[in-house]
This record gives C-alpha cells, structure tokens and sequence, in this order.
C-alpha cells in the first residue's frame, strides 16, 4: 500500500466514514476503492485517529468546522494550507491532519450539495501527497509503519493538531477567501 492510490482509498473510506457517521448517503460509492484485506488495517488506524481528532475537543473541532464553512476553497488555497501543516519536520500526525482537514472539507461541500468540489479537494489532497509527502512515508516505513507507529497507542497531542489546523484556517485561508 505505497502508492498514492493507496492514500486515496484511506482518504474516500474517511470523507465516506464522517458522512455515514452523519446520516448522509455514502458519497463514495461511485469511487469504489481497492483496499485489500491486508490494507484494511490501515483505514482501520485512519479512520480511528481520525475520529479521535474530532472527538477529543468537539467544541475545537466546531471552531474549525465553522471556519471551514465560509471558506472559498481553490487549489491554491488548499496547497497553502497542507504546505503549512506540513512546514517543519514531517510526522505522521501531520498525516493525520491532512486526512482530518481534507476530510472535514470535503464534508463541508457535501453539505452543500457540491460534489464536483468534494472531488477536487480529492484529487488535489492526492496530487499534494504525492508530491510532497509520498517519499516521506516510504522512507518512514510507509502505510505500515504509519500503523505501526500508532500500535501500541501513541499518544498525539491533539491540541497543538487542533491548533495547526486552525491557524491554517485562519491565517493562511480565510485571508484569502475575502
């Protein structure tokens, strides 16, 4: 599970997963995926890292699903914001924060009834990762180690998570949508 189609299918099972969650029709059964049942293991870890992001402060994660809102979402406007997630050394919670916000937006369009955008926050989420971050999961034991490094449980401090992806709301985002 190396390539960024991989990361594509643990993104659609998580954008999938926050909608059944909330009672919509799943958007993704016209993107099947491909996960294998050796893969599984890997959304399985997504999807509760995921789900722990958004449940440790709900009242965090509501600020940021309110910012999120009136957002104008653009390509450039999304690769401002992984590129500032990303700044520094590179982690797997970093990951995580990509899955959450590209998640959380993707969400926020469906909401809307814009699923063409629910698409291009897919497709540009993959090219980002590709690009930028592909090598860096490979050399850091790729979707495996990314269970691996969440097994036994490591502890993520979620608040300074929270607070990137906020600050990237914020600064970096809404400055730009006005």
């Amino acid at each position: 599970m190396e390539d960024c189609s991989s990361f594509r299918d643990v993104l659609l099972a998580c954008i999938n997963d926050e909608l059944v969650e909330e009672n919509y029709a799943p958007w993704m059964e016209e993107y099947q995926t491909r996960i294998a049942a050796e893969d599984s293991m890997v959304v399985e870890a997504a999807l509760r890292l995921c789900k722990e992001f958004h449940d440790h402060d709900p009242q965090r994660f509501q600020q940021i699903m309110s910012i999120c809102h009136d957002l104008h979402i653009t390509k450039e406007n999304i690769c401002v914001a992984y590129s500032s997630i990303c700044e520094g050394v590179m982690h797997w919670s970093k990951v995580i924060a990509l899955l959450v916000f590209a998640r959380t937006m993707s969400v926020e369009c469906y909401r809307r009834n814009d699923t063409k955008m629910v698409s291009y926050i897919v497709e540009w989420t993959c090219e980002f990762v590709c690009r930028f971050i592909q090598e860096w999961i490979k050399t850091n034991g790729g979707w495996i180690g990314f269970v691996e490094h969440f097994t036994p449980r490591d502890t993520l401090s979620w608040k300074s998570l929270y607070d990137t992806v906020k600050d990237v709301v914020i600064e970096k985002l809404a400055l730009k949508s006005f």
